[in-house]
């Protein structure tokens, strides 16, 4: 017999492994932040070089990477191909305040793009729907 006065526990949200890429420490620390209050565990790189050694470490463990465009040593959609020739399919975000960036969608499916200035809701939004759509055992 089912006990109709017990709560109904939502559905447990798996944590994804999100890697961060900005060379704007404070941009970096504020989205690592919102996705880790979010219960997902964040990796942070500064620039691509450094971030293409973390996703070496890990690359399968990797669910999505949230970059930034404009970067010096290498720029976010450079940083992009060097991950999809890695690894295919790899789900993106890019973070810009240009208004064109152009298209990449021959570097991942269905990228995202998170126009700065961003708040929280923004991330969180742009994440889930990025998880949802890539992972959808991880949304």
């Amino acid at each position: 017999m089912l006990d109709n006065d017990s709560p109904v526990q939502p559905p447990k949200r798996r944590v994804a492994t999100i890697l961060v890429v900005d060379d704007e420490p404070t941009i970096a620390e504020f989205v690592a932040v919102v996705l880790q209050r979010e219960g997902h565990r964040v990796l942070q790189a500064e620039h691509g070089p450094q971030a293409l050694k973390l996703f070496a470490l890990e690359p399968h463990a990797i669910d999505l990477v949230v970059t930034d465009v404009s970067m010096p040593v290498m720029d976010g959609v450079e940083f992009a191909r060097h991950i999809a020739n890695l690894r295919s399919g790899v789900p993106f975000i890019f973070m810009t305040g240009h208004a064109n960036l152009g298209d990449v969608s021959d570097l991942c499916p269905q990228p995202r793009f998170l126009r700065k200035p961003f708040v929280r809701p923004d991330i969180v939004r742009t994440v889930a729907e990025a998880l949802a759509a890539h992972c959808p055992d991880r949304a």
